[in-house]
């Protein structure tokens, strides 16, 4: 009959445990639950934010390709306007000898 109660009492106590490791599984499973749903919100907005980068970094490369196009057009004008300023002068030279040939 002791032997009856001390099994009696070990069987309450494992039962006892085993609720308390039901609890404790519980909310460790509630927690990897949170933690999950953590780590996927971060990965998005990883995602999302390296998405908005590249756009950001893409913008930018628009914006200093378009700065240098322009910068290529005014080069390319200001050429132009060397070689017409250099043939006028060199006009103007050659009239300039034609007429003190004539003179002398």
């Amino acid at each position: 009959r002791k032997e009856i109660e001390t099994l009696s009492i070990e069987n309450e106590q494992m039962q006892a445990r085993n609720k308390t490791l039901q609890g404790n599984n519980k909310a460790l499973d509630e927690d990897l639950k949170r933690c999950t749903e953590s780590l996927n919100n971060l990965v998005e907005e990883k995602s999302l934010l390296e998405e908005s980068f590249k756009a950001a970094l893409e913008a930018q490369r628009t914006k200093s390709q378009i700065k240098e196009d322009q910068l290529l057009v005014r080069c390319e004008q200001m050429e132009s306007r060397a070689a017409r300023a250099g043939k006028e002068l060199s006009d103007t030279q050659q009239k300039m000898r034609e007429q003190t040939n004539k003179m002398a």
